[in-house]
């Protein structure tokens, strides 16, 4: 029977009833249906029984519907498109009507330079949502993008455990020397030699693998003597470059916008053989197809792609100013 001994009904019998309804015919009906016209038959044997009625009768045009089965069908059809609604409507994201959170893994270096592109873009496009920006140490990035408490981290991590980690390569990420603007050293283009005889302010952080890389390598060519201030993080280094004679040796787009928004500083190149790295955007193939992630990180490539109206553009895009322009159009 279509009701079971709990009494409750067989939802699977409401499109039969509705395609036989708007088909006028059974076999019609199991054509629409991909069903056998047997089968269908034996839908509509149970739906009489539940019903009490004959629902459909034989007619030269077909099969006509009985004032009961007009209700029936009149109620399917409200369930059956309620079900729909429900079932797909999280398939799709309006970021406009979006009240949540979005969860972005970033560094310091993010925080500074990115973030405030993102937010001015999600201001028109998201308004009602809020953006966390969080720290994630490389060793968690797996599990946090896979229990959803991070959708999306930005940044350059080699080699991930988690396998279902995917990423996307948004922009270049080089390094560039800051200095005084009247510094002694006057090169744009300074060679290692002259590089070696400088003193230099150095950043070390544990949640930023790209300094560690970095780290290594000036371990490797420079005299630890060299480093006459190891600091914590990177927002000391402008006022520090540019009230002595340090050097800071640390990541161009971060050189060229402390450059354009300080005074008293320039940026000139590094020689080839320094590192240089591809900033990503990762994501776990859990979300992979999830509407909002896609719509997410569609979002992050148009800003930090390169692209037109990208942050990069802008940070690198920016006109330098006189005793500067120099140096940093060397480097641009």
């Amino acid at each position: 029977m279509a009701i079971s001994k709990d009494g409750k009904f067989d939802l699977n019998l409401l499109p039969i009833a509705v395609a036989i309804l708007d088909a006028r015919s059974v076999s019609k009906a199991a054509d629409t249906l991909g069903m056998s016209q047997p089968s269908v038959s034996a839908a509509l044997r149970k739906l009489r029984t539940v019903f009490g009625d004959r629902l459909f009768v034989k007619s030269a045009r077909g099969v006509e519907p009985t004032p009961r089965a007009l209700a029936l069908v009149s109620a399917a059809r409200v369930i059956l498109s309620h079900v729909r609604e429900e079932l797909f409507s999280e398939l799709s994201f309006d970021p406009f009507k979006y009240k949540d959170s979005f969860n972005l893994g970033l560094t310091e270096i993010g925080e500074l330079l990115y973030l405030p592109s993102i937010m001015e873009r999600m201001k028109r496009l998201a308004p009602q949502a809020t953006v966390r920006s969080v720290s994630v140490r490389r060793d968690e990035i797996g599990h946090e993008l896979r229990s959803g408490r991070v959708d999306l981290v930005i940044g350059n991590y080699r080699e991930l455990p988690d396998k279902n980690v995917y990423k996307q390569g948004l922009f270049p990420f080089e390094y560039a020397c800051l200095l005084r603007a009247d510094h002694p050293l006057r090169s744009a283009r300074p060679s290692f030699a002259e590089l070696l005889r400088l003193q230099y302010v150095f950043v070390r952080s544990q949640l930023q693998p790209v300094t560690g890389i970095f780290e290594q390598f000036m371990a490797h060519k420079m005299a630890r003597s060299n480093a006459s201030l190891v600091a914590a993080n990177w927002l000391c280094i402008p006022r520090i470059v540019a009230t002595s004679d340090l050097a800071a040796f640390l990541p161009l787009h971060l050189a060229v916008y402390y450059c354009k928004t300080m005074p008293n500083l320039r940026v000139v190149s590094v020689p080839t053989g320094f590192p240089s790295f591809v900033i990503s955007q990762y994501w776990h193939g859990r979300f992979q197809d999830d509407p909002k992630i896609k719509w997410l990180r569609s979002l992050i490539s148009q800003l930090l792609s390169g692209g037109p109206g990208s942050s990069i553009k802008l940070i690198m895009g920016l006109k330098p100013s006189n005793k500067r322009a120099e140096s940093i159009s060397a480097v641009l």
